[in-house]
């Protein structure tokens, strides 16, 4: 491998730490999420909307930013591990479809604040209300498979710490598919917790040193040999 070879694996590897950490920005913004899981009546949920719908419009910002960086994330990193086959096309097509789901749900929140704004019929708001909180839950497969993916390409090449690739495949296989049909994994907020942890792990670890494991000689060297 040579110097420029290296320096552009690094790069990619770097590139892909700061967009994992990228997707933790939007929990900076002033928004109110949380109202979606919580059991509002519908006359409360006509009222918070008409009341708030500046937050529902930087959470639906949040929410497809979110979407867009962590598919980017994934293209770097498969690109960084180098990962070819089924298992790289997995993660690609899954990432594209969890931002594609994401930006959908955004712009669900986003016709609810607009509709609120607009004193809209009350079963039109809360119609809208049930759709965005169903999207924001549609998307946990998405999630999983890519991290299953990358995770065992960088076991095999070793392109990660082997503890960091395991709990890729924990987070995203054991609990998110095997377990569970629902969005957030068997454990609820605990495995959504899980996973937003092997995310920043993933990020600090490429940031800070993103090339691991054995490296191919350089070019100098194997023309001699």
């Amino acid at each position: 491998m040579d110097v420029k070879e290296a320096d552009h694996q690094s790069l990619i590897g770097r590139l892909a730490g700061l967009a994992a950490i990228a997707f933790f920005l939007p929990a900076l913004l002033p928004s109110d999420g949380s109202k979606f899981f919580s059991n509002l009546s519908s006359q409360q949920i006509v009222d918070w909307a008409a009341q708030n719908g500046r937050a529902i419009s930087i959470q639906a910002f949040g929410q497809g930013f979110g979407s867009t960086v962590f598919a980017l994330f994934i293209v770097l990193l498969v690109v960084h591990i180098r990962g070819r086959g089924i298992l790289a096309t997995l993660a690609y097509i899954s990432a594209g479809a969890m931002m594609a789901v994401n930006w959908t749900g955004a712009s669900v929140q986003y016709a609810l604040a607009d509709s609120a704004q607009r004193a809209a019929s009350d079963s039109g708001v809360v119609a809208l209300f049930s759709l965005a909180k169903t999207m924001a839950l549609s998307d946990g497969y998405f999630v999983a498979i890519p991290a299953v993916a990358v995770s065992v390409l960088a076991l095999r090449s070793r392109s990660l710490p082997a503890l960091i690739c395991w709990l890729g495949v924990v987070v995203g296989g054991y609990i998110q598919l095997a377990l569970t049909g629902t969005a957030t994994g068997v454990t609820g907020p605990i495995g959504v917790g899980i996973g937003l942890l092997w995310l920043l792990v993933v990020g600090v670890t490429l940031v800070i040193k993103p090339v691991w494991g054995p490296q191919p000689p350089p070019a100098a060297a194997r023309a001699t040999a």
